[in-house]
C-alpha cells in the first residue's frame, strides 16, 4: 500500500469550528491510510510554534486552505500559502462561507465543493462537507497513482542512465546517445542525463547539440559546476573562448576547488594570448592538486609561449616525473631545448618522443610554421640531424592525413595511423573494381518545385491523363537516405513522405504527355532561365538509360560524418547531390557501413563542415575492399540482410523503451560485422591477439533469410540472445576488440 499522504490544514482560528468538521468528514480517508493530517493543534508542549509549522509544512503533499473573510485576512494564513506555493505543494483552497477569494491567489486554482459554492449556501451543509470529501480523494488518488508511476519510472529511467554511462565506457557512443534520450524520455527533469547526454554529443563532435544539452542540465540546476565546465569547453572546440571562459568562470564561482574548470579556464586564456592569466589558472590547479601532471605541461606551455624558455622547462621536467610516459611533455621540453641550442638533450627528447608514439613533426608544425620560420625568429640555425627529424614526414602519397596537435597537446595522426592507411590500401582492391560500371551522382533537376511532386499530385496528373504514369517515378533526394536503409521524409526530415520525379529526360516528346506539360509550363520562366542545352520542359541532367535507377543499388548522400550507405531494391530514382553504387552485393554494403572504412575514409578525403566528410564518387570509388574468400562474403551478406529486414520492423524504430532490446540487437549485429571487416583487414593484428570473427560464426550455421520462417523477429531474438551470451567468443572478442592498438586507433581510443 502507498504511503499516507499528508494533508496540512490552514485555517483561521475564529473558524475552528469549520475546520473540526472538515477533519470529522476526513475521518474514513484517514482510518483507509490514504491521508495523514495536520494541524496548529498538533504542535506539542515544548514546541516553538512557527517553526512547527512551517517544519511539517515542508514535508506535507496538499495544503486545504479552508477559505474564509478572516483566513483571507490573516498574515499567518497566507504566509502558509506562500511556503506551500514555493515548495510545490498541492493547494486546495475549501471555500467554507461567503467572501472575495475570486480576487485573490487562491483563485488560480479548482476550488471545493464543487464550484466553489460555499459551504454555508448548501441547503444542506454535509452536503457541501461531503463534495469537498469526494474532492480531495479524486486528488489524493490521482497523487498517489502519479508517485507510483513517477518512482517506478525513475527506477526504470536509472537503469537505462547507467547503461548509457556503460556504452560511452565501451566507446559505443551512439547507442550511448540513444540510451540517455530513453532516460530522458522517461524522466525529463534529471540534468545528470543531459548532462552525459551533452558528453556523449561532444565525443561525436556534435558541438552545437552538446551545448543545447549542457545548457539544459544547468536550466534544471542552476549550480551545476560540472555542466557549466563541459559547456566551457564546448565552446572551445567551437572556438568561441570568450564563452568558454565565462562558463568555466562559473563552473569555479560554484566549486571552488574545480581543478579541471582551472585548467581548462587556463587554455582557453591561452588560446586568447593571455598567458599570464592562464599561468595563474594552471598554478591554482597545481596547487589544488600537486600531482595534476597536465597542469604543469600546459604551464610549461604558456611560458614557453611568452618566451620564458628555462620556466617552461622546469614544468615540463615536473610533468615527466609525475607522468614518465608523457610524450607532449617530452617532445615540449625537446621543442624549448631548440631555443636554448641545447641540441643534444633536444634531439634526446624528441627521439624519446618518437618512441611513445607521437608525431614530432606534427608538434613543430603546431607550434611554428617551419624549420625556415623557427630559425629566423629564434636566430639560430638548427643542426642538420635534429632539421631531418622535424622534417621527415613518412613516405606517402596523400597529404591530408596529417593534424595538428589538440589542446592538451596530443597529436590526431602520427606515424602509426599513416601506417595503417598504408596497410588497408594494401589489403584489396579499389570498391570501383566490385562495381558493374561507375558510381554515378544522381539526377539534377534544375528546378525541384517543379520536377519533384507529393502522391496528392502525381495522383491528380495521371487523372488527368494516364500517359503521365509512364514518367513519374519513386524519387529520393540526400535527405532520404539513412544508414542501411532509405526513407523518404518531408523537408523536416521528421515525418515520412512519398517524393517523385517528373523524368522529363533528354528528347522526351513532351505533347504525349499533357498533363505534365501542363504542370511544368507553370513554371516555365524558371525553367527556361537554367543553364545548360535542355529544352524548357526537360530535366537539366538525367541520362536516358535507366536501367541504373531500377536495378537493385547502393545509394549514399554527398554529406554524412560517417559512412552511411543504403540498399534500394524498389527502383527509386536518385537525385543529385546523392550518387548510388550500382551493385546488389549485400557483403559490399556491409563493408561500407562499418567503423573501418568510415574511419579510413574521413582520413582520405577533404573535411567540410567541421566533422562532416564529403562523399563524392571520384573518392568512394578508391576505397579499398579487403580480399575475402566466399564464406566470409556470405557471412557478412547474411548479417546485412538480417540488419535490412530488422530496421523496417516498427519495435525496431519505436522510441517505446519496451523495444529497446530490439535496438540493441541492431546495433549488436551492426557491431559483428565491425568485427568481422576488421578481422579482413587486420587478420594479422587480430589472430595474434587471438581475435576471431568469421570463424565462430561460420560454426554457428547462422540461417539465411529466406529460411527464416514464421514469426522472424522471435527468430532473431533467439540468434542475438545466443550470440549476445557473456560466454560466447564473438561478445567476448568485440568486449576486447580495443586491445589490439589499430583498433585503437581507428576508434579514437589510442
Amino acid at each position: 500500500m502507498s504511503k499516507p499522504l499528508k494533508i496540512f490544514i490552514t485555517y483561521a482560528h475564529k473558524n475552528t469550528k469549520a475546520k473540526d468538521e472538515l477533519i470529522t468528514h476526513l475521518a474514513v480517508m484517514k482510518r483507509e491510510g490514504l491521508i495523514s493530517i495536520w494541524h496548529d493543534n498538533e504542535i506539542t508542549a515544548g514546541d516553538i510554534w512557527r517553526d512547527a509549522i512551517f517544519s511539517n509544512l515542508d514535508d506535507s503533499d496538499i495544503l486545504l486552505y479552508l477559505v474564509s473573510a478572516n483566513s483571507l485576512a490573516s498574515e499567518n494564513c497566507n504566509k502558509e500559502l506562500a511556503a506551500a506555493l514555493n515548495a510545490n505543494i498541492k493547494v486546495i483552497p475549501v471555500i467554507s462561507e461567503s467572501c472575495d477569494w475570486l480576487n485573490h491567489q487562491l483563485s488560480d486554482f479548482q476550488a471545493l465543493p464543487d464550484k466553489g459554492k460555499p459551504i454555508t449556501e448548501w441547503e444542506h451543509e454535509r452536503r457541501g462537507w461531503q463534495s469537498v470529501v469526494e474532492g480531495i480523494r479524486k486528488s489524493v488518488t490521482e497523487m498517489q497513482s502519479h508517485k507510483s508511476e513517477s518512482a517506478e519510472k525513475r527506477t526504470l529511467s536509472d537503469r537505462v542512465f547507467q547503461r548509457g554511462n556503460f556504452l560511452i565506457m565501451l566507446g559505443q557512443t551512439e547507442m550511448a546517445i540513444e540510451a540517455y534520450s530513453d532516460a530522458i524520455e522517461l524522466t525529463s527533469l534529471s540534468p545528470a542525463y543531459y548532462n552525459n547526454r551533452g558528453i556523449a554529443y561532444a565525443k561525436k563532435r556534435d558541438v552545437n547539440k552538446a551545448i543545447a544539452d549542457f545548457s539544459k542540465a544547468i536550466e534544471l540546476k542552476s549550480d551545476y559546476a560540472e555542466a557549466y565546465n563541459n559547456l566551457g569547453n564546448a565552446y572551445d572546440d567551437k572556438g568561441d573562448f570568450d564563452k568558454a571562459v565565462d562558463n568555466f568562470n562559473i563552473a569555479i564561482k560554484f566549486k571552488s576547488d574545480f581543478v579541471e574548470a582551472y585548467v581548462n579556464r587556463g587554455v582557453a586564456y591561452g588560446k586568447r594570448d593571455e598567458f599570464n592569466k592562464a599561468i595563474n589558472d594552471f598554478t591554482t590547479a597545481i596547487n589544488l592538486d600537486p600531482g595534476h601532471a597536465g597542469a604543469y605541461f600546459n604551464r610549461g606551455n604558456a611560458c614557453l609561449l611568452k618566451g620564458e624558455i628555462d620556466t617552461a622547462i622546469e614544468n615540463y621536467d615536473t610533468a615527466i616525473k609525475l607522468d614518465s610516459d608523457d610524450a607532449q611533455s617530452y617532445c615540449h621540453r625537446g621543442l624549448a631545448r631548440l631555443h636554448l641550442k641545447e641540441w643534444d638533450k633536444a634531439k634526446a627528447d624528441l627521439t624519446t618522443t618518437k618512441k611513445l608514439g607521437m608525431d614530432i613533426v606534427v608538434a613543430f608544425h603546431n607550434l611554428y610554421r617551419d624549420v625556415a620560420t623557427f630559425e629566423r625568429r629564434n636566430s639560430v640555425k638548427l643542426p642538420k640531424d635534429i632539421v631531418a627529424m622535424l622534417r621527415q614526414y613518412p613516405v606517402n602519397s596523400f597529404t591530408t592525413t596529417q593534424r595538428v596537435l589538440t589542446a592538451d597537446g596530443k597529436t590526431q595522426e602520427s606515424y602509426a595511423v599513416l601506417e595503417l592507411l598504408e596497410k588497408f590500401r594494401n589489403t584489396g582492391k579499389p570498391l570501383s573494381e566490385y562495381l558493374h560500371g561507375q558510381s554515378l551522382r544522381g539526377i539534377t533537376t534544375g528546378c525541384n518545385e517543379a520536377f519533384i511532386i507529393e502522391r496528392a499530385t502525381r495522383e491528380a496528373l495521371i487523372a488527368e491523363y494516364s500517359s503521365s504514369a509512364d514518367v513519374l517515378k519513386p524519387f529520393l533526394m540526400a535527405r532520404d537516405i539513412q544508414r542501411w536503409r532509405v526513407k523518404p521524409v518531408d523537408e523536416s526530415r521528421r515525418e515520412p513522405q512519398d517524393k517523385w520525379l517528373i523524368f522529363a529526360h533528354r528528347g522526351i516528346d513532351i505533347d504525349a504527355y499533357p498533363a505534365i506539360k501542363k504542370h511544368l509550363g507553370k513554371y516555365r520562366n524558371v525553367l527556361e532561365k537554367r543553364s545548360g542545352k535542355q529544352e524548357w520542359y526537360e530535366l537539366q541532367t538525367a541520362p536516358t538509360d535507366t536501367a541504373r535507377f531500377t536495378q537493385p543499388k547502393c545509394v549514399y548522400a554527398d554529406m554524412a560524418s560517417e559512412t552511411a550507405f543504403a540498399f534500394d531494391d524498389e527502383g527509386y530514382y536518385v537525385g543529385s547531390p546523392a550518387s548510388l553504387l550500382p551493385t546488389s552485393k549485400l557483403w559490399l554494403l556491409g563493408v561500407l557501413n562499418t567503423k573501418a572504412v568510415s574511419w579510413f575514409y574521413a582520413r582520405t578525403t577533404p573535411q567540410v563542415r567541421g566533422p562532416f566528410l564529403k562523399f563524392m564518387p571520384r573518392y568512394v570509388s578508391q576505397i579499398p575492399i579487403p580480399d575475402m574468400d566466399p564464406d566470409q562474403k556470405a557471412l557478412i551478406h547474411k548479417i546485412v540482410e538480417y540488419i535490412l529486414y530488422l530496421k523496417k520492423q516498427p519495435t525496431v524504430n519505436s522510441r517505446d523503451l519496451k523495444y529497446a532490446r530490439d535496438r540493441v540487437m541492431v546495433g549488436y549485429f551492426d557491431r559483428i560485422i565491425d568485427g568481422m571487416v576488421y578481422e579482413a583487414y587486420l587478420s594479422d593484428e587480430l589472430h595474434k591477439g587471438d581475435k576471431h570473427f568469421f570463424q565462430p560464426l561460420l560454426d554457428e550455421q547462422l540461417p539465411p533469410l529466406e529460411e527464416i520462417h514464421g514469426d522472424k523477429m522471435s527468430a532473431f531474438r533467439d540468434i542475438f540472445e545466443h550470440l549476445h551470451e557473456r560466454t560466447h567468443p564473438i561478445r567476448i572478442n568485440l568486449f576486447f576488440l580495443d586491445s589490439i592498438k589499430p583498433i585503437r586507433i581507428i576508434e579514437s581510443k589510442a
